[in-house]
């Protein structure tokens, strides 16, 4: 199916000829019963008491699904968020952002929920899903079937840190969810930055490592810093008890955690702008930091405080030639986040008292 696709549309795309794109993850091993897994037990049961099972109704993004874990049809209900965060991605965050018409890459896409999502939008053509992941790509047709989701989409099996496309090619990069999972992030940044045309525009969301929260199950594990205080294989191993002692028939995917690319990569956010102040030919569009609890208001953007307690962040960024990150793009870019909120808050407080403009 992929080797048709790619073969069809190597010229549109703009593939580079030396780079492979047909690439398969290594083995994942399956854990087996032992101590460490009656621990984990302990811990789920423990959980349930404190935390009684509740299937998620408020999912990130302020999506509400009524979603059934134990409905065949939402088993990959991670892709389900993708496909309807997409739409606040390009009409909440990307509203007054100018993009020159032309390719969407969304790296790291998995079975593809947020690359229909961005297809259903109609705003670029095509649509490319890539993920290292072969496996996940071939289920991305079945993803879509199964959950009647329409849009043109193209997918490719490839390295994020080694991508095959000409430099220039690309007018928006999403890498959402990414970073985290990536050994060497710097790498893939500096190839998503690389791959983009003049005026392009470049995406990234991931959770901070340091948040209290981890985002990618906090809808199941609700023990504040529980990646740091249990480890992360720990962590996995609870969230899957907690799962089954509930009848829950979603599964978490085992992982071998004696690979240096398994687990999450601490990412922070002052890590990531060094990072982007690193790269020439970018400037600083956007920043947004979600934060975790409301009684926060707007304490998660304080530099210091930001990676505690966002629940994730946003960074944009925008390919031009003449002009790189400075001290200056940065403070104007935090301000202009902290007077977004503060104009939310304001607007929320005049419903609420029933005043009229």
């Amino acid at each position: 199916m992929c080797g048709s696709v790619l073969a069809h549309n190597q010229q549109i795309w703009g593939f580079r000829s030396d780079t492979k794109y047909t690439m398969i993850t290594g083995n994942i091993t399956k854990q087996s019963l032992n101590i460490f897994d009656g621990f984990a037990t302990i811990i789920a049961k423990i959980h349930n008491r404190i935390w009684p099972w509740q299937t998620p109704k408020k999912w990130v993004c302020g999506v509400r699904l009524e979603a059934n874990f134990s409905d065949p049809a939402v088993s990959s209900y991670y892709q389900t968020i993708e496909y309807n965060q997409a739409d606040e991605l390009v009409n909440y965050h990307l509203a007054d952002t100018n993009i020159p018409k032309g390719v969407c890459l969304d790296i790291g896409c998995g079975v593809g929920g947020m690359t229909y999502g961005l297809a259903s939008t109609g705003r670029w053509f095509p649509n490319i899903g890539l993920d290292i992941d072969k496996s996940r790509i071939e289920s991305s047709a079945d993803f879509a079937k199964i959950n009647n989701y329409n849009g043109d989409c193209n997918f490719v099996v490839g390295d994020g840190k080694r991508l095959p496309f000409k430099e220039g090619s690309i007018s928006l990069v999403f890498g959402i969810g990414l970073l985290e999972h990536v050994y060497e992030p710097t790498k893939l940044v500096k190839e998503a930055v690389k791959v983009l045309k003049e005026g392009g525009i470049a995406v990234f969301v991931f959770p901070p490592f340091l948040s209290s929260q981890l985002r990618h199950l906090s809808h199941i594990i609700k023990i504040p810093w529980a990646h740091l205080l249990l480890g992360e294989k720990m962590t996995v191993t609870v969230a899957r008890e907690i799962l089954r002692i509930n009848g829950q028939t979603v599964t978490l995917p085992d992982v071998d955690y004696s690979s240096p690319t398994a687990g999450l990569y601490p990412m922070s956010v002052m890590g990531f702008i060094k990072t982007l102040r690193r790269l020439d030919k970018i400037t600083l569009e956007k920043v947004y930091f979600k934060r975790q609890y409301k009684f926060l208001l707007l304490l998660n953007y304080f530099p210091l405080l930001t990676d505690i307690f966002s629940n994730y962040v946003l960074i944009i960024i925008k390919k031009d030639d003449q002009k790189h990150i400075t001290l200056t793009n940065i403070a104007h870019c935090w301000i202009k986040a902290i007077q977004n909120q503060l104009s939310i808050y304001i607007k929320i407080i005049k419903i609420k008292l029933n005043i009229v403009d």
